[in-house]
């Protein structure tokens, strides 16, 4: 694995406060592989400093620098012979894909990490080969990935004075894949970069990340969108709770602070930043948790900071109201209603301030026993990865379609392989929030996709509606029954499963799909899904023929 050019040397650019945008592409390369540039506006020092690993220090002298851009690719780049099926794999939603082709070359797009990204890396891929950015500093800084057609860009713009000095680290991977030996091009930069993480995570001691161990072996939680009831009692949540406590032993609640969602007059929602729980509950709700918990079982009520959001950073002053506010109420939570567990809505979606700051309050300001909406990869904490399937208004995609259907039917689609693989042992849920519920169940024909890609992602269940229908409220659903039912058979939770995604799996049959998770003890878990019921099929395992049972949902267990 390398950058793929012999006397390669990354480019990078500054905007300076009087609005020049300057590139270094072409300084005085010194023997050692440096690039040395002094001018009126900077001074420069870019050399690698480890495999893969460049650092650029930087000094403004004539004015300060508005933004910094490192690296920053000066043109468009094809791998391979053409731009054709080249295409960019972006860090939000657990993975979006691009098609290079909808992309202008000087029209940069992106987002800030941490928060709408998960990482701070992006790569473009063909088939065959891979081309990678990442930012590598430590302390993690935030950062704009930026993507273009055929371009990738890191850009810092928190501004460099005239006389200050700074340094940025970034990884630039170029590789090759065997996609005949199931060896895609993009695992091995990922490899590379999850490996710098964990070792500095390890380090801070933020991993391995300390999950309570009642997280680790649940199903999932039962999702309670309190807003959405017309009446004050709650029988039809206790009824639910008790038929579907044993396997979904979590009864997590939104909109405990509102009244009926079409209540006119009043703000209702399931996400009000109101740490008041409604009047309408006061005579119910406090029953409900007693019975939950007293089963040694969890029950959550919702949190999130304060709109407009301002940093949580306790580096910051200004930050303390905010703080006091989040904190406050997730103390509230527990101390005047006996809610065992939160969820902690948007921390993971936008920037709350310096990543390293934030991820040190999990485990102290930030209870265990949360999960927080989206993931950040740098966050010890268990994360809502809900929506990471439809996209949104940004990036409409539809259930099955993969980076291959780029520029014949669509433009962009979710990608969440590429950020699961990353952060492969991370705990995450998945199901009917954030527009998923749109491929839940037999929903619009969709035939039980969000939950079957909870079994093949290995995340566990967020679910709102866990009867098959209104008229079978006691018989589960199939595809969640299938699902539980094969993971207990082989005792999925107490394995540790990591995820590989298809890693040593090819000649994979259209009408299946197949992932490859490692357990402890060097156990390989093949998880199946075979929906149609498809016969005679068969898939390769390290070269071995594997035959497909005749099951919807199946996990094959190797090397036991």
């Amino acid at each position: 694995m390398s950058n793929g050019k012999t006397g390669f040397v990354p480019a990078f650019a500054v905007k300076t406060d009087d609005g020049r945008f300057l590139v270094y592409d072409n300084g005085r390369k010194g023997p050692d592989g440096r690039l040395q540039v002094s001018d009126n506006d900077l001074q420069a020092d870019l050399s690698p400093t480890s495999e893969n690993v460049w650092t650029l220090n930087l000094t403004a002298k004539g004015r300060s620098l508005r933004e910094i851009w490192f690296p920053i690719e000066p043109s468009a780049e094809p791998l391979g012979d053409s731009l054709a099926d080249d295409v960019v794999h972006f860090p939000h939603l657990m993975g979006l894909a691009f098609d290079v082709d909808a992309l202008s070359e000087t029209d940069w797009q992106g987002r800030e990490y941490p928060g709408p990204c998960f990482a701070p890396l992006a790569f473009i891929a063909d088939p065959h080969e891979v081309r990678m950015v990442a930012a590598v500093n430590w302390p993690p800084r935030k950062v704009r990935v930026l993507y273009a057609k055929g371009r990738l860009a890191l850009c810092y713009d928190d501004p460099l004075p005239t006389g200050a000095s700074r340094a940025f680290s970034a990884m630039i991977v170029r590789s090759m894949g065997d996609p005949s030996a199931g060896e895609l091009p993009w695992y091995a930069p990922l490899d590379h970069y999850r490996d710098w993480l964990t070792d500095h995570m390890r380090a801070e001691g933020l991993y391995p990340i300390p999950y309570p161990d009642w997280m680790k072996t649940i199903h999932g939680w039962q999702n309670v969108q309190l807003e959405n009831f017309q009446t004050r009692d709650l029988d039809r949540v206790a009824e639910n709770w008790r038929r579907f406590k044993k396997e979904f032993p979590w009864l997590q609640m939104w909109g405990q602070m509102s009244e009926f969602h079409t209540t006119p007059g009043v703000k209702t929602g399931c996400c009000l930043d109101d740490p008041t729980v409604h009047s309408r509950y006061t005579a119910t709700l406090p029953a409900l948790i007693k019975s939950v918990t007293e089963e040694n079982s969890r029950a959550g009520f919702y949190v999130r900071p304060k709109s407009p959001y301002g940093l949580l950073d306790k580096d910051v002053a200004a930050s303390k109201p905010d703080r006091d506010f989040l904190f406050g109420w997730i103390k509230q939570n527990e101390l005047d209603h006996k809610v065992n567990a939160h969820y902690v809505d948007v921390l993971g979606a936008k920037n709350f301030g310096a990543p390293l700051t934030i991820a040190r309050m999990f485990g102290h300001e930030i209870p265990r026993e949360s999960v927080i909406e989206r993931i950040v990869d740098v966050y010890p904490a268990a994360a809502l990865i809900s929506g990471c399937l439809w996209g949104g208004l940004e990036c409409r995609t539809a259930p099955g379609k993969t980076p291959e259907h780029l520029g014949k039917d669509a433009s962009c689609l979710t990608f969440p392989r590429f950020g699961r693989y990353l952060l492969n042992d991370r705990i995450v849920f998945l199901g009917e929030s954030n527009g998923d519920h749109m491929y839940w169940g037999t929903t619009r024909g969709h035939d039980y996709f969000t939950e079957r890609q909870v079994f093949l992602l290995g995340a566990k269940f967020d679910a709102m509606r866990l009867s098959e229908s209104e008229r079978t409220p006691n018989e589960m659903n199939r595809a969640v029954r299938m699902v539980l039912d094969e993971r207990n058979r082989v005792d999925w939770w107490n394995r540790d499963p990591v995820y590989m995604d298809r890693r040593g799996l090819t000649e994979i049959p259209p009408d299946i799909d197949v992932r490859r998770f490692r357990g402890k003890g060097n156990v390989d878990l093949l998880v199946i899904d075979n929906w149609k019921l498809a016969t005679g099929r068969r898939f390769l395992f390290e070269g071995a023929p594997v035959a497909v049972p005749p099951k919807r949902l199946h996990i094959e267990v190797r090397g036991r």
